[in-house]
This record gives C-alpha cells, sequence and structure tokens, in this order.
C-alpha cells in the first residue's frame, strides 16, 4: 500500500522538486500540491491523503492554520512540517497547531524519505536543530521552577 502524499509550498521549483524526489520511492505516491493554505485544506478534504509536507509561510492561509483546521477535521493525517523556519515561535506555533515532524529545508532527500515513513508508521520526529532548541527551552523553563 502506497503512503498518499499531498505537497503544500508556495514555491513551484520546490512542489516540483519534491515531486520528482518522492516519485522514485515506490511506496510514496503524490496525490497532489498546493500553493498556499487554502488550497491544501481544501485538497486534503477532498483527496484525503494520508500524509502532508506542510510549508510555513505561504500566501492566503499560512502552514500553521491550515495545520490547525487539518487536524481538527482530520485528527489521523500526518503533517511534516518543512520549512525554512528555525525560528522557535515558528517551531512552537507549528507543534501547537499538532505537526507530527518538523524538518528543514537544508536536511537531506534521504532524511525527509525516512521523516515520510517514520511519520507514516505514528512516529513524531523533529530535525537535530529543533530537538536542540525545544530541550533547550524546556531545560530553561524546568530551571525557573526549581
Amino acid at each position: 500500500m502506497k503512503i498518499r502524499v499531498l505537497i503544500a509550498d508556495d514555491h513551484q521549483i520546490f512542489r516540483d522538486g519534491l515531486i520528482t524526489l518522492l516519485e522514485g520511492e515506490d511506496d510514496i505516491e503524490i496525490i497532489g500540491t498546493a500553493k498556499n493554505g487554502i488550497e491544501a485544506v481544501n485538497l486534503a478534504r477532498s483527496l484525503d491523503p494520508d500524509l502532508i509536507i506542510m510549508d510555513i509561510t505561504m500566501p492566503e492561509m499560512d502552514g500553521i492554520e491550515a495545520t490547525s483546521r487539518l487536524k481538527i477535521e482530520k485528527p489521523g493525517i500526518k503533517i511534516v512540517a518543512l520549512s525554512m523556519h528555525s525560528d522557535r515561535q515558528f517551531v512552537k506555533r507549528m507543534l501547537k497547531a499538532g505537526i507530527d515532524a518538523y524538518l528543514l529545508k537544508s536536511c537531506t532527500s534521504k532524511k525527509l524519505i525516512d521523516v515520510i515513513h517514520s511519520v507514516y508508521n505514528n512516529k513524531k520526529i523533529l530535525s537535530e536543530d529543533i530537538t536542540d532548541m525545544v530541550i533547550s527551552d524546556y531545560l530553561k523553563t524546568e530551571a525557573k521552577i526549581l
């Protein structure tokens, strides 16, 4: 059975690159692409993907709002945030919205493919830089409590 993937990113060349990359995988099927959050939500409703690769900064509706809406409407859907943003505010907001993974666009293609498989199998993944930031923030909060 193939993992049905929807790609949401406002840059056409990036969407095309992801399609080219993922089409080479026997167990991944690209079922659609969206150039903004509104399209992502509407396509997810009609196409029922297993997983969405979601950019954050998009016009009309950003990936944070799209993720929030989709996780309410379709709680079983898996969402992998793939962004250039490593800023803690973006990360916190996406985590709060309910993402299953957060990767930076600087990751390798192998890493993205591995994360798609892991998330599909109910794992939660953060890129190393993001994990370090989350742990650091947690430890600072704990130190204030103590």
